[in-house]
């Protein structure tokens, strides 16, 4: 059967969409600026410009100076009259955050999760922490509400099996907050997340690079972007970097698989090791209590404990990496989370470990990095998630009423 191309809707959508990405990565442009820059008519780009501004999304700025000292009108994103709330789900703390449309932070919340406490009881207190940011919320058009959780996802809606957090899998996220807000609700994996803000907000990346972003936390996942498309899978699990086993003899892992990534260099793991090996270092600055801050500080100061156990991560962290390199042959490789906290030291154990075990040919040219994003990629990279989502709601709209001008539906 011949497969079918893109449609002229879809392709009305995707210009849609890299019209607001560019006006949000570049803050402001003229209509001839962002023709020249995505290669759009200029009948074409004054349509979409009337539709987002028809609905509030895109604003001028007023007169500037153009070239030759010509007089241009410039636009930008709304970023007065509209909202959005980012949840991260993590199994140790959770993060709301609402921002405007250009990713700027307007508000942000951040509060630990009690060990063993109920899945249910963590979902009071998201709630909670929503309802006390309203004041952010009140007088806005609120585009959403995405949350990130970590682990693979069982559908576009529930949390599936994640290692360290057990109950999350028995409760839906998106049922609990869509009876508390009457915004929408978007689900996306962490990783997935991280790697999206990277495309955005990273002007280091070109947009025909394909790049890994490795949230090396608490747990370990990836999410991978070719061409400037996020690589899902069937079932939405791709890029489950932490359940690759690296040890087919190795500690069973809850997933059901043994040796296991992320039970070698997680965040976790890596506490998990020190208290199997405080005896061996009796001059380490580290004990038994101490958490994953107080690895980074030691490690910093060159305590021989929290070396041998940075070393440890790396080592296994860039056996994983090496494996994905091999298989994708990456242009860029993106380090984030706890263990990016680690610094350069630590990103050059990595490299070392991916130059080991990946072919030299697909080790050349390619780029091995930390994020330095200002604000949280996995929250940022939620942020992008609602505007993506937004658009294609009003691509929907939009065909429904065959080209009539409606207001945006939120």
């Amino acid at each position: 059967m011949k497969k079918a191309g893109k449609n002229s809707l879809d392709i009305k959508e995707n210009n849609r969409y890299q019209v607001l990405q560019t006006l949000i990565k570049n803050k402001s442009l003229s209509r001839a600026e962002l023709s020249k820059i995505l290669g759009l008519q200029r009948s074409t780009m004054t349509n979409i410009i009337n539709e987002l501004m028809e609905v509030g999304l895109v604003v001028e700025t007023g007169l500037a100076s153009g070239k030759k000292g010509r007089r241009i009108i410039g636009l930008t994103v709304n970023t007065v009259d509209y909202r959005l709330v980012s949840v991260r789900l993590a199994r140790k703390y959770f993060t709301v955050i609402v921002f405007n449309l250009l990713g700027e932070v307007i508000a942000e919340e951040n509060e630990k999760i009690e060990k063993n406490q109920e899945a249910n009881d963590v979902m009071l207190r998201i709630v909670s922490t929503i309802n006390c940011m309203m004041q952010y919320l009140e007088d806005k058009k609120v585009l959403g509400i995405g949350v990130t959780v970590p682990g693979p996802m069982k559908s576009l809606d529930d949390i599936g099996l994640v290692t360290e957090f057990p109950g999350w899998e028995d409760i839906s996220v998106k049922d609990i907050l869509s009876k508390e807000f009457e915004w929408s609700i978007y689900l996306e994996h962490d990783a997935k997340a991280g790697a999206l803000a990277q495309w955005w907000y990273d002007d280091t990346i070109d947009e025909r690079d394909s790049i890994m972003y490795v949230a090396a936390g608490q747990g370990v996942g990836s999410g991978i972007i070719i061409r400037g498309k996020l690589l899902r899978g069937k079932n939405g699990t791709a890029g489950e970097i932490g359940h690759m086993s690296i040890d087919y003899s190795g500690e069973k892992c809850v997933c059901g698989n043994r040796g296991c990534l992320e039970k070698y260099c997680s965040s976790i793991a890596l506490l998990n090791k020190l208290k199997e090996n405080l005896e061996k270092y009796p001059g380490s600055s580290l004990n038994a209590e101490s958490q994953f801050e107080d690895v980074v500080e030691a490690y910093k100061q060159g305590d021989k404990l929290a070396v041998f156990l940075v070393n440890d991560v790396s080592y296994y962290l860039g056996i994983g990496i090496g494996n994905l390199i091999n298989i994708f042959n990456f242009d860029v490789v993106i380090i984030a989370d706890d263990l990016s906290k680690l610094g350069k030291n630590f990103l050059e154990q990595v490299i070392a470990s991916v130059k080991e075990h990946c072919f030299e040919t697909n080790f050349e040219d390619m780029q091995i990095k930390l994020s330095e994003l200002s604000t949280d990629p996995v929250s940022l990279g939620m942020c992008v998630t609602v505007i993506e989502k937004t658009i294609s709601k009003l691509s929907a709209d939009i065909v429904e009423v065959s080209r009539e001008k409606i207001p945006l539906q939120l």
